[in-house]
C-alpha cells in the first residue's frame, strides 16, 4: 500500500503543476493526472479539484488535487488490514 499512496501522490502533485499554470484547464488537470495514474497502474481512482472550475482561478488563488483510490482494486495480493480501506493523497499549489 506504500506503493499505492506514493502512486496517489505523484498523481496528484502532477495535477497541482498542471493547475498552477496561469492558462490551465480542469480537462487539462484530469488528463495529466489520470495519466499519471496509469502509468502507475492505478485503477478506480477518484480525481477532486477544489475550486471544481481551474480556468476560473485568479493568480495567487490556491488549488487542490485530492486523488483517492480504493485498496481492494489496487492491492497486488490480498491483505485483510487493508480491506475496504480508501487511501487518499492531495496537493495544493498556488495558481500562477
Amino acid at each position: 500500500m506504500i506503493f499505492l499512496k506514493e502512486s496517489l501522490t505523484v498523481a496528484s502533485y502532477e495535477g497541482a503543476r498542471m493547475a498552477a499554470k496561469y492558462d490551465s484547464e480542469s480537462e487539462d488537470v484530469i488528463a495529466k493526472t489520470e495519466s499519471m495514474l496509469s502509468i502507475k497502474d492505478v485503477t478506480n481512482a477518484t480525481i477532486t479539484l477544489s475550486p471544481s472550475d481551474v480556468g476560473s482561478a485568479q493568480r495567487g488563488d490556491l488549488i487542490t488535487i485530492t486523488v483517492s483510490a480504493p485498496c481492494n482494486a489496487n492491492a497486488l495480493v490480498p491483505l485483510k488490514f487493508f480491506d475496504n480501506q480508501l487511501i487518499t493523497a492531495e496537493s495544493t499549489m498556488v495558481r500562477e
